[in-house]
């Protein structure tokens, strides 16, 4: 399976929260991405947490409970194309509930951290 378009977009209109919209395109036009919610005060972790995973080879997967957030950062896939899975789990009463994982190719996922380290 090889992906043919990947691309995200980033959306803090929603007051303390993140929303991240990931768009990844398989080689048989399925989109393999999906939507992310996470509080904008665990944000200064999603930005460390996912440098760290984009920069260390191997990087062992690393979870934080914090607000209604669950979040962890993993690397995954194999090492010629190697995959940054950020993941949460908000509960039932959280705004925007539900488990959402954005999973982004290395070099996409460098960009994607320099962006949300801007904000």
């Amino acid at each position: 399976m090889n992906i043919v378009k990947e691309s995200y977009r980033i959306d803090t209109s929603e007051a303390g929260l993140v929303h991240v919209q990931s768009t990844q395109i398989v080689d048989n036009g399925v989109d393999m991405g999906g939507a992310m919610w996470f509080e904008r005060g665990n944000l200064r972790w999603v930005v460390d947490t996912l440098k760290a995973c984009v920069t260390t080879y191997g990087f062992e997967k690393t979870a934080t409970q914090a607000g209604q957030d669950s979040l962890s950062v993993a690397e995954s896939g194999h090492e010629q194309q190697p995959f940054v899975n950020l993941r949460n789990r908000r509960p039932a009463e959280a705004a925007h509930p539900g488990a959402f994982t954005v999973a982004l190719t290395k070099p996409l996922a460098a960009q994607f951290v320099d962006e949300l380290d801007k904000l």
